[in-house]
């Protein structure tokens, strides 16, 4: 089974024209999507690695949501 991913649902960049221009989505700022297998189920990430940064955030988020409106801000 292949699993979704934000190219084969983007509706998520319709919303970037309405944020400002400093908190959209970018070639470098696009979180880099993965899945985790996590108790038999395929938990979808965003990530946007930042290896220097002081501390890790972890944003949940309800099903169904588009977390991708969430990126980069």
């Amino acid at each position: 089974m292949t699993l979704a991913t934000y190219d084969s649902h983007p509706t998520w960049r319709a919303y970037q024209a309405h944020f400002p221009e400093a908190l959209r989505c970018t070639p470098e700022t696009t979180p880099r999507e993965e899945y985790w297998r996590w108790r038999g189920l395929d938990v979808h990430l965003d990530r946007l690695a930042v290896p220097d940064a002081k501390l890790k955030i972890i944003v949940l988020h309800g099903a169904g949501a588009y977390g991708r409106v969430m990126a980069p801000a």
